[in-house]
């Protein structure tokens, strides 16, 4: 990672700025925000584009519309700083609310 690049500050500024991420001490999820860029939008900061860039790699050689329905296809993306103290096991993320609603594990969106 190149510091010294000018575009460097941007992504940390993006960073803090979308950075929630941190749980409560009773909770059993962190309270933070989580992001979501369409595959059919343009990226509204140097975060969306990262997680943008990530999609458009895996569906190379695709047809949106033909292959996948861009406006319901994107990335979900979100911040986090780990401190040594911070216990973050492998997890994948999921739709909270219907999991506690209905016990069903969704992907969000």
């Amino acid at each position: 990672l190149d510091t010294s690049n000018p575009g460097f500050e941007k992504l940390v500024q993006d960073g803090k700025s979308a950075f929630g991420a941190r749980s409560q001490n009773s909770e059993q999820y962190s309270s933070g925000d989580t992001y979501w860029v369409s595959a059919a939008a343009e990226p509204r900061c140097s975060l969306e584009k990262l997680a943008k860039a990530v999609f458009d790699f895996h569906t190379q050689g695709l047809q949106p519309g033909q292959d996948y329905a861009a406006e319901k296809s994107g990335a979900n993306w979100w911040t986090l700083v780990l401190n040594p103290e911070d216990d973050v096991g492998l997890h994948w993320d999921r739709d909270y609310t219907v999991e506690e609603e209905s016990g069903l594990l969704l992907p969000p969106y």
